[in-house]
């Protein structure tokens, strides 16, 4: 007794449960259908006979229907005079086993018909229904939408649960309401826009993907629920869209959701599931963007939430206005330096054209260019003439980083506070005027690195102003796209020129090298027996700056210098003449290849 208890039970919660899914479908839709429509459990006492079966309607009318597939010659069914007096407007066809849809003749007054739960693939035999407004097939097997045209009058049709692979069919549903086609197979929304009169319009759980070809401005409610939407469009277009259903898609970035947010009239917005609804500002953002809203994911959106939204929307503003100004002010930037470089490399192409052949001079030669005219050229011992005045400069600090642009941020930077700035970077400015800014430098800074970067470095006697170059801590020297870095001297001599007074500077590494004392001991073997010299080019503040910075250390004799000096000079032009002789073989190996390979 107790389990047939328990199987009626478990029987009556699973009819309790299917009228309870059918009415909440017919809620959302907006439209409840009479009481002779609605779909109902057969009941297990019901009567059958072998071939047919009465069913009957709320209203005590019914119609003969074989519980069999039915063939052609067996879907004419006729309902009495009498019992199509009694009901004219509907007949309740669900959950028959049906396989066609029954042609109903003389039912011209009929209004709603439905057909749920059968078996039905295909829709015909409705060409004689010219005034039905009702027609629902939800979970049937309809793989194509056909079989409408006649019915001009109809306004709510349901399709829910079948096979249907895309939207077609529906050029003569004018006056169409209500559309339902969820839980089908349609990828995309296509021919609706014809539907001037469509309000709502169902598409949940199919794999539509793109937001595109929505119907006319008139529909007030969208169901998108359970498809791939990764990016919301179109909306702002709906003047009189009140409720929008796109939970469980994937919406991940406010920035794919802009159209949304312009959405004129829009009360209701769901979006559970996506995972833009993990950012912890997502309601107070969509409140107070979209303000017309008054229901997020099914919660009213309360005054609270509402300042809230405003306070945040107004820090977000001011941080969108900083964001705006720095990126402004980032192009301003790249601006001038580009026409800092520009200048640059002007000044330095009329450098090169006016200084011409080897002796006395030092080669930098292009590695990838033979071509003699267009080799790097610069007189020993004089700096490139430079308009101070028409160079411009700029000069700007970031994270601790000091960047100085053209000769005319030196100026600039004279005023500047170098207290926390770690780095500096100077950057198209020729080397014989950096002499006098390295005063500025000797104390109550952090400096941890210093870069050069083209300052027409491409002799040894251009690096002598880094002896004026002391520090009161340990330091990294980077020097780049400088063509002197090319030269096998470059490093011991320019280690020479740091740590020429050695109680004084100590460089950690140099070009990414790290300096041990051996290498610093090295390059003083190598080159103590110079003078340091003087910055040959440099104003006065330079020539005082390299004074200060020798700190009465005492010179060379006459002799050694005049020794010094014609052992680098031979060496330069032994230099000089190798590297002439490489660019002059690198342009003849090719000819003499293709004269070998021609003969």
């Amino acid at each position: 007794m107790r389990k047939t208890n328990s199987r009626v039970s478990s029987a009556s919660q699973s009819t309790a449960s299917a009228a309870l899914a059918a009415t909440q479908r017919q809620a959302w839709m907006g439209f409840a259908p009479p009481e002779g429509i609605r779909g109902t459990q057969p009941s297990s006492s019901r009567s059958r006979s072998a071939d047919l079966v009465k069913t009957k309607q709320d209203s005590g009318v019914g119609i003969d229907v074989p519980t069999h597939a039915l063939n052609k010659e067996d879907i004419l069914h006729q309902r009495s005079d009498e019992e199509r007096e009694l009901n004219p407007e509907r007949v309740n066809l669900n959950r028959q086993d049906l396989r066609n849809c029954i042609y109903l003749p003389n039912e011209y007054r009929l209004r709603l018909l439905n057909y749920q739960s059968n078996f039905i693939a295909r829709i015909e035999n409705l060409d004689n229904l010219t005034n039905l407004v009702f027609l629902d097939f939800y979970n049937n097997s309809i793989h194509k939408l056909e079989g409408l045209d006649r019915l001009a009058n109809l306004r709510v049709l349901m399709l829910g649960r079948n096979k249907i692979q895309r939207i077609q069919g529906l050029d003569k549903l004018l006056k169409l309401d209500v559309l339902d086609i969820h839980s089908n197979q349609i990828s995309k929304i296509e021919n609706l826009s014809h539907l001037a009169h469509l309000r709502v319009l169902n598409l949940e759980d199919n794999t539509i993907s793109c937001m595109e070809r929505l119907p006319s401005a008139s529909l007030a409610e969208l169901n998108l629920k359970r498809n791939q939407i990764a990016k919301v469009t179109g909306v702002q277009t709906l003047s009189h869209l009140k409720r929008l259903i796109l939970s469980h898609n994937h919406l991940s970035a406010f920035e794919n959701m802009v159209d949304l947010l312009l959405s004129p009239s829009l009360l209701e917005l769901s979006m559970e599931q996506n995972p833009i609804t993990t950012d912890q500002y997502y309601r107070l953002i969509l409140a107070n963007r979209i303000k017309s809203l008054k229901y997020l994911d099914g919660k009213r959106i309360s005054e609270e939430e509402k300042r809230t939204a405003t306070r945040i929307a107004k820090r977000e503003t001011e941080r969108r206005k900083e964001s705006e100004r720095v990126l402004t002010l980032a192009e301003e930037r790249k601006k001038a330096i580009e026409n800092i470089q520009g200048r640059w490399e002007r000044e330095m192409e009329a450098e090169r054209r006016k200084f011409r052949g080897f002796e006395d001079y030092v080669c930098v030669g292009d590695k990838d260019d033979s071509d003699k005219d267009k080799r790097t050229l610069t007189r020993k011992g004089l700096g490139p003439r430079v308009d101070e005045k028409g160079a411009g400069g700029l000069m700007f600090t970031d994270s601790g980083q000091m960047f100085m642009y053209g000769v005319d941020s030196l100026a600039l930077g004279e005023k500047a506070d170098l207290s926390t700035v770690t780095s500096l970077s100077y950057q198209y400015i020729d080397m014989g005027k950096l002499a006098g800014s390295f005063s500025r430098l000797k104390r109550g800074t952090d400096l941890e690195l210093i870069t050069f970067s083209n300052n027409n470095i491409n002799s040894l006697k251009k690096i002598d102003p880094l002896s004026a170059l002391c520090l009161p801590r340990p330091f990294s020297v980077v020097i780049e796209n400088n063509a002197i870095t090319e030269s096998p001297f470059f490093f011991h001599y320019a280690l020479f020129r740091l740590t020429r007074f050695s109680n004084q500077n100590f460089v950690k590494t140099l070009n990414g090298v790290a300096v041990t004392p051996e290498m610093a001991q090295e390059a003083q073997h190598r080159f103590s027996s110079l003078r340091i010299g003087s910055t040959v080019d440099g104003d006065a503040a330079s020539k005082l700056a390299f004074t200060e910075a020798c700190d009465d250390q005492a010179g060379t004799s006459a002799s050694e210098k005049v020794t010094a000096s014609s052992f680098v000079d031979a060496l330069m032009k032994d230099v000089v003449e190798t590297n002439r002789r490489r660019h002059e073989f690198d342009r003849l190996l090719p000819e003499v290849l293709q004269a070998c390979l021609t003969e």
